[in-house]
């Protein structure tokens, strides 16, 4: 999980097949994660937040919703948390 910027093309040094979760302002949509994630094989994921600052699409702050959080670090965690909840 990360803050999507550049320093995410440094996935290219994982293992194929990670789960990934970026976390983003709602005004930066780029699909260059994306497609790296899908040349490695990746399950991708972006939890994408209120922009505090809509004129700066990239560096703005951003607000995440806590519900929309929640379910994007269940996915990230595989679902287990879910399951461990309805049980």
């Amino acid at each position: 999980m990360s803050r999507m910027s550049a320093a995410m093309v440094n996935r290219l040094f994982g293992r194929p097949g990670t789960r990934i979760l970026y976390l983003a302002p709602e005004t930066f949509t780029d699909s260059y994660y994306l497609d790296l994630a899908a040349a490695r094989g990746d399950r991708y994921g972006v939890c994408y937040g209120r922009a505090l600052d809509p004129t700066r699409p990239a560096q703005s702050d951003y607000v995440l919703d806590p519900d929309h959080l929640a379910r994007a670090l269940a996915w990230l965690d595989g679902d287990r948390a879910i399951r461990r909840q309805a049980a």
